[in-house]
């Protein structure tokens, strides 16, 4: 069976066409509600890039709790990545 983590990576990166390592380095501020979508500021061109978020990669990341580490910078992570890891989605 397939990890409720690695599912959640999939089907984000199935519904925007992200690449992995935008999705595992992505940061609760970088997602927007109104308009749904998520601002790259480091992208494969070195130009940053908005990017549409649809029902079902929105509803994924809604359903994403955020890290549980002390302090502010790991409330702004997103746990899309596996729950023991701080750097890649492996």
């Amino acid at each position: 069976m397939l990890p409720q983590w690695r599912g959640r990576i999939i089907r984000f990166l199935a519904e925007t066409g992200m690449r992995r390592e935008g999705v595992c380095g992505l940061e609760w501020p970088q997602v927007s509600i109104h308009p749904r979508e998520v601002g790259l500021t480091k992208t494969g061109t070195s130009s940053p890039r908005l990017v549409p978020l649809s029902d079902a990669a929105f509803g994924t990341l809604v359903g994403t709790p955020r890290r549980k580490r002390i302090g502010l910078e790991g409330m702004k992570r997103l746990t899309l990545r596996r729950p023991d890891s701080t750097d890649s989605c492996d």
